[in-house]
């Protein structure tokens, strides 16, 4: 049985070349025997390799259910998602990394349950983090206890898969342009009231696809910019707001 609700998966890609064709068929012959009414939102973050070539022949393979988006320079992680919740068109729009951590048959299990719970959003749990490697589990952690520290929000994840409402999420007006957009996503619907739902997945690792995860989601620049789109967030929306509204 399938859904009838429609879906918009928002993959953002960077130097996949070795693994971009088959999870992207992968996702796309999951989906089918999931929905009826779906769109793979991909976004080619200015590889360097051959990653546009890949999608742009899987675009014309896949034309009705692949929406492509080419970035002309490396913009992050965080742009990528915020341009694919603008391009996507369905009812629900949810993310996921090139890499595939959530597996999308996991939706049989997430989405029943937020049929149920007449849910405006599910943030997705890692059971682990066993994928990651040492160093990862060290900034993914601190990362986390940052935002539960300033923002003090009942979520256990903040930094991997989430599922909305597109009418909600397209609603946002989303300021991070970096690995920040999520939490930022997450926080701004729980302070407007949204019901929000946490499931927990497995956390698959996967050969390959390495970028993101290494390169751009460990390095320093990038954590000293995700804390310092943190203490801004949190001054604006914390400290501003609260002290005007006194």
């Amino acid at each position: 049985m399938k859904f009838k609700e429609s879906i918009s998966i928002i993959i953002p890609a960077y130097n996949d070349e070795d693994i971009i064709q088959e999870n992207v068929e992968e996702v796309l012959s999951k989906l089918h025997n999931l929905f009826d009414d779906f769109e793979l939102v991909l976004i080619d973050d200015a590889s360097t390799d051959s990653t546009k070539d890949i999608i742009e022949k899987l675009v014309k393979k896949y034309k009705n259910s692949i929406k492509p988006i080419y970035h002309t320079k490396n913009l992050g992680v965080g742009s990528g998602i915020r341009n694919g919740i603008k391009a996507a068109t369905k009812e629900y729009i949810m993310n996921n990394c090139s890499d595939l951590p959530f597996d999308i048959d996991d939706l049989k299990d997430m989405m029943p349950l937020v049929k149920k719970k007449q849910a405006d959003g599910c943030i997705v749990i890692r059971k682990d983090r066993s994928a990651n490697s040492l160093y990862r589990k060290i900034t993914s952690y601190v990362n986390y206890l940052i935002i539960k520290v300033l923002f003090r929000l009942p979520i256990k994840d903040f930094q991997f898969v989430q599922l909305y409402k597109s009418e909600i999420v397209k609603d946002l007006k989303i300021e991070a342009k970096d690995i920040f957009v999520p939490p930022e996503i997450i926080i701004k619907l729980y302070d407007s009231g949204a019901k929000l739902i946490q499931f927990k997945s497995v956390f698959h690792k996967r050969q390959g696809g390495e970028v993101y995860r290494k390169d751009y989601y460990g390095s320093v620049k990038h954590l000293v910019r995700t804390f310092l789109d943190q203490i801004k967030f949190f001054i604006k929306l914390r400290l501003i707001k609260n002290n005007g509204s006194k």
